[in-house]
């Protein structure tokens, strides 16, 4: 069987092709996922995400903006949206969560792309992303 060595920097143990660390560092992993998983299930950002009220708003952008992607529409392009993007992030400020004119349909792509411009020019990508939204008509700034 062929081995190669483990991924865990300075660690030159030996471990069988199709596991990418040793035992000694899997566990160490798996731990301080479970921990970074428990830590996580309570925060406020996540039990956002599975509440009813964004649910129901997210519902309403993807209707609003008829299930495409406003990045590549903006381009001339069709593709479905899988994502619901909040332009000003939540943990900017908050009370933008559920602000229609804060949030825009994405496909999975875009969703990244608009992530890496934000690294590089954060205020010039929100005015572009806002300048989409208003041109499609957000319309009303929260789902009744």
């Amino acid at each position: 069987m062929p081995y190669k060595i483990c991924t865990q920097q300075g660690c030159n143990t030996l471990v069988p092709q199709g596991k990418s660390r040793c035992p000694k560092h899997e566990v160490k992993d798996s731990t301080t996922q479970r921990f970074y998983d428990q830590q996580r299930k309570f925060d406020k950002y996540t039990l956002f995400y599975k509440s009813p009220e964004w649910m129901r708003t997210r519902k309403f952008v993807l209707n609003r903006d008829s299930s495409l992607c406003q990045d590549c529409l903006s381009r001339g392009r069709y593709s479905p949206a899988s994502t619901v993007h909040h332009i000003v992030e939540l943990k900017e400020d908050w009370t933008l969560r559920l602000d229609l004119m804060n949030l825009i349909s994405v496909c999975h792509s875009c969703h990244n792309t608009i992530h890496g411009r934000y690294s590089k020019s954060k205020d010039k990508e929100v005015s572009r992303l806002r300048s989409i939204v208003k041109r499609r008509g957000g319309g009303r700034r929260k789902v009744l």
